[in-house]
């Protein structure tokens, strides 16, 4: 009997095509109320957790449609014995990350499955744990990938990439060193990174982490704003190369000896 895993290794040329595929004939006003609660769950299979966002009455998620498939709908189908991973309030950033993935059809196990699209409408991060190195889902495709293709895992589809940076200005140009080069928003902290320094920073709301960041980096890198309200909700990660006095003495050094 064919499983879904010998399906997903028999479509996987569609791996190279890292896209929602979003049809408008699935697409319909959200009636997910602003200040309700939202929850998104699991249910565990024998080898795939299946995840979704529901306020008890609602469900969105990668639905099974007969005849067409998993698209991203919503629906009031309920889902047995499920487990609540997280609770949160439904506001327009939920409801505006609920548009650009409802009517999704490019559904993949390994790079586009129901954790990200409930993840990414929780956080806004495009994250499957079941995918990450060791996880379980992982391990059923890793070996059939290209490197092209694994460095696409818990990487968002292309109708949901960002800009990669908020300001490419620096915040005081007078500064030419010691300071954070910026290189990229990470969705998660990867083994790559061992050599590397990790730096987290806490505080509560409104105490000015995201303004350390910037100064951190000269440059925005991450929202800010003179409010008591939250601006940044969720974990985010930026990565950068340190540039120091000493570093820049030494690529002068080396330079004017290549130059000689």
């Amino acid at each position: 009997m064919q499983t879904v895993f010998d399906m997903e290794l028999e479509n996987k040329d569609a791996w190279q095509d890292h896209t929602l595929k979003v049809e408008s004939d699935y697409t319909k006003p959200l009636k997910f109320e602003i200040g309700t609660q939202l929850y998104m769950c699991y249910t565990e299979g024998r080898d795939i957790q299946h995840w979704f966002v529901t306020d008890n009455k609602l469900i969105i998620d990668f639905h099974y449609l007969v005849g067409n498939g998993r698209i991203v709908v919503v629906h009031r189908n309920p889902e047995p014995d499920f487990i609540i991973s997280e609770q949160f309030t439904c506001d327009n950033e939920i409801l505006g990350r609920m548009k650009k993935v409802q009517g999704a059809t490019n559904y993949s196990l390994a790079l586009r499955n129901s954790e990200h699209v409930a993840r990414y409408i929780y956080s806004g991060a495009w994250i499957s744990y079941q995918m990450r190195r060791g996880g379980s889902l992982r391990a059923k495709f890793e070996k059939q990938m290209t490197k092209e293709v694994q460095d696409m895992i818990n990487t968002k589809p292309k109708e949901l990439e960002e800009k990669e940076i908020i300001s490419e200005e620096p915040l005081y140009p007078s500064i030419k060193t010691d300071y954070i080069q910026f290189k990229s928003y990470p969705e998660l902290l990867s083994n790559g990174g061992r050599d590397s320094y990790n730096i987290v920073i806490l505080g509560p709301t409104g105490s000015g982490k995201s303004s350390l960041i910037n100064l951190l980096f000269n440059q925005t890198v991450a929202k800010a704003a003179p409010t008591a309200a939250s601006v940044t909700r969720t974990v985010n990660y930026i990565e950068g190369t340190y540039v120091g006095s000493k570093e820049l003495k030494k690529k002068k050094k080396n330079s004017s000896v290549e130059q000689g």
